[in-house]
């Protein structure tokens, strides 16, 4: 299934526009309605087969600012963005941005692709989500060419990315993405179930404050 046409919005209103979320909750099976024609007519292929999102968007940069929670992908499926200069999902500093799988329950046979785009304001700091600002994993993941900058979570770390599944990322920016109250990891946190491959990233101005270990990546 390929969605040609999402746009840099992201409800689940019933129109003619196919948004981010509107096209993850296809994937997922938790749209909880039918499509318009107008979506529909934004998708070519099969359901659960190569699954892939592809974006439509005016020239310059454009942001999705996320007004309904994090994005929960619970099917395997490609993200692929125009760019980390041309794309930015933003949080509003809300929430986390993506959440890949259900928490707590690793499932590496969950087969996820994100690309070429820029997450940020993810905030995951209150009691009970504490964890995975930007990026929450417990499947295999794949990250390339992806940007996360000004991301926060608290205690139990992971200011840009929580893992505890299994995550490559390769060509991808680190700046300025914190941990709080002593948790560690700001750039990353890798919990000791999971396992991390990093190539070819750069990590600035990342901090975890409080006495916490690994501004930019920590594994626990």
């Amino acid at each position: 299934l390929e969605f040609r046409r999402v746009l840099f919005r992201s409800n689940t209103t019933a129109d003619n526009y196919l948004t981010l979320r509107v096209a993850i909750a296809v994937v997922d099976g938790t749209l909880g309605r039918a499509l318009t024609a107008g979506e529909q007519a934004q998708i070519s292929g099969t359901l659960g087969a190569n699954d892939a999102i592809q974006f439509n968007l005016p020239a310059g940069p454009q942001t999705i600012t996320l007004t309904g929670g994090a994005l929960d992908i619970t099917q395997s499926v490609a993200i692929n963005g125009p760019g980390t200069a041309n794309l930015t999902i933003n949080g509003n500093n809300a929430d986390r941005v993506f959440i890949v799988g259900y928490d707590y329950s690793q499932n590496l046979s969950l087969n996820v692709a994100i690309g070429g785009l820029t997450v940020t304001g993810g905030s995951a700091v209150v009691s009970g989500k504490n964890y995975g600002g930007g990026l929450l994993n417990f499947g295999t993941l794949a990250l390339n060419n992806v940007a996360f900058t000004g991301n926060t979570a608290g205690s139990s770390g992971g200011g840009a990315i929580y893992n505890d599944g299994a995550i490559t990322i390769s060509n991808s920016i680190f700046t300025a993405n914190s941990v709080t109250s002593g948790g560690p990891g700001g750039g990353i946190q890798n919990s000791s179930s999971g396992t991390a491959n990093v190539t070819n990233c750069t990590f600035t101005s990342n901090t975890a404050s409080g006495g916490a270990s690994g501004a930019c990546i920590a594994h626990s």
